[in-house]
């Protein structure tokens, strides 16, 4: 039927076939893409909620962290600054050496001290807080009686869940000092040290 055209209305068709085929595809194309979308869009909103979701939980948590680590470093401070008060109990005539002195002397080998916090107490005693670890329970047992004997420290206070194992103890202290035991300390090892020179 083509053939029974002229030449010119047989250009026309072709012209019109290919607008016509051309039309289709981009209908196609355009019926596609809203199909796509339909289907695509709901799985972007849901995934996008839960990005905003898992992204406040992150700043929540990055917060939360910040604020332990403030905590953290403002307790180091107040102890640190704890301690500096205490020792600023005795200055001059008290020297806290003395205290430090009668604890090395009573620390037996196997005894490792890893800090300690000096604290005033009431009636200007001092408290002092020790940790560190034990090779064996008798090196501990040791440490105490050493620290006991000591005319220096009024008591010696130890936890006695700290003596339940028998090998590589963490063990932590309190050593009870009052500031007339620690001049009694002061005045005989000044009297020592004027006799050796």
């Amino acid at each position: 039927m083509l053939h029974l055209l002229t030449d010119e209305q047989r250009k026309k068709v072709v012209v019109e076939y290919r607008k016509r085929v051309v039309i289709t595809f981009l209908f196609g194309v355009l019926c596609v893409c809203i199909i796509g979308s339909v289907f695509i869009l709901p799985t972007f909103f849901i995934s996008y909620g839960k990005y905003a979701v898992v992204l406040e939980k992150s700043k929540a948590l990055d917060y939360e962290l910040a604020v332990k680590e403030e905590s953290g470093s403002s307790e180091n401070i107040k102890n640190v600054t704890l301690s500096i008060e205490a020792l600023k109990i005795f200055e001059d005539s008290k020297n806290p050496s003395a205290i430090l002195n009668g604890i090395v002397s009573a620390k037996p080998n196997g005894i490792k001290i890893r800090n300690f916090i000096f604290t005033p107490g009431e009636d200007a005693a001092m408290t002092v807080d020790l940790s560190g670890t034990a090779d064996v329970r008798k090196s501990l047992v040791q440490f105490k009686q050493g620290l006991n004997d000591n005319s220096a420290f009024d008591d010696v206070i130890i936890p006695l869940s700290d003596f339940a194992k028998e090998k590589n103890i963490n063990f932590s202290l309190k050593i009870i000092v009052s500031t007339s035991t620690i001049d009694t300390v002061i005045n005989s090892s000044s009297t020592k040290n004027e006799k050796q020179n």
